[in-house]
């Protein structure tokens, strides 16, 4: 896998680092992203494509998704820092 997406934020007190990966398949290609809160790997979540995407900048679903498995309390601060704004 080849990284292509890093950003880290401070969010109440606790570094959050987000990374997402990408990866060819026989069929497409796929992207994993990866949350970290100090360190710690929170979730992850893998979007598998056969084609190009509409994503507003690649990684964007998997990292959406990604977000969604991580602890309700924090999953809106993570999409305001993250996530871009429709």
């Amino acid at each position: 896998m080849t990284r292509f997406y890093e950003r880290s934020a401070e969010i109440g007190g606790q570094n959050y680092l987000v990374e997402v990966y990408y990866k060819s398949t026989q069929s497409g290609f796929y992207h994993r992203a990866y949350i970290y809160c100090c360190g710690k790997e929170l979730a992850n979540y893998r979007k598998s494509y056969l084609n190009r995407t509409w994503e507003r900048f690649a990684g964007e679903s998997s990292i959406k998704a990604a977000i969604d498995r991580c602890p309700k309390e924090i999953q809106q601060s993570l999409k305001d820092v993250f996530v871009s704004k429709d």
